[in-house]
């Protein structure tokens, strides 16, 4: 009778164990599914979504996460935006500026060849000449910084793809 009774006690405490461990699992697994989504989210996949529709405080939470995960990817689409806007507006001011140093260096040469025609020509070229190389300094300082917001912009978009 005895051996019956540890037998039995033996029985049961395997059936609760099983039970036990299928209730936990159970238990887990919209915790676990969470927990992945966010682990995926961490490492830059922004298109995972959480797939918990429980009615406990699992399915806000996953609700929450699936918005902030949209917010995140709304957010990084308009930064490659902006980014393709900058690098089109830097595109366009380091043309311009090259216009601009073209233009003056020719205004330059012109400015050479009148000075030759008098001496109030003279004076009026000089000051063209001054005005013209101010002109030109600011174009070549255009250049530059054209040529820096060119590598920011490619640093970004560098930075957003990595």
């Amino acid at each position: 009778m005895k051996f019956v009774v540890i037998g039995l006690t033996l029985i049961i405490l395997a059936l609760a164990s099983l039970c036990s461990g299928l209730f936990v699992r159970w238990l887990f697994k919209p915790l676990i599914r969470v927990e992945e989504s966010l682990k995926r989210l961490s490492e830059g996949d922004l298109t995972v979504r959480c797939d918990s529709h429980s009615h406990d405080e699992l399915g806000p939470l996953a609700g929450e996460i699936n918005a902030m995960a949209d917010n995140l990817q709304k957010t990084l689409e308009q930064v490659v935006q902006c980014s393709t806007q900058v690098a089109a507006a830097a595109g366009q001011l380091y043309s311009t500026s090259d216009q601009m140093a073209t233009g003056a260096e020719e205004v330059a040469a012109q400015t050479e060849s009148v000075a030759t025609a008098g001496e109030e020509m003279a004076m009026t070229s000089t000051e063209i000449s001054n005005n013209c190389a101010t002109a030109a300094q600011g174009a070549m300082q255009a250049d530059r910084k054209s040529t820096r917001l060119n590598s920011v912009t490619l640093e970004c978009r560098m930075a957003s793809s990595a």
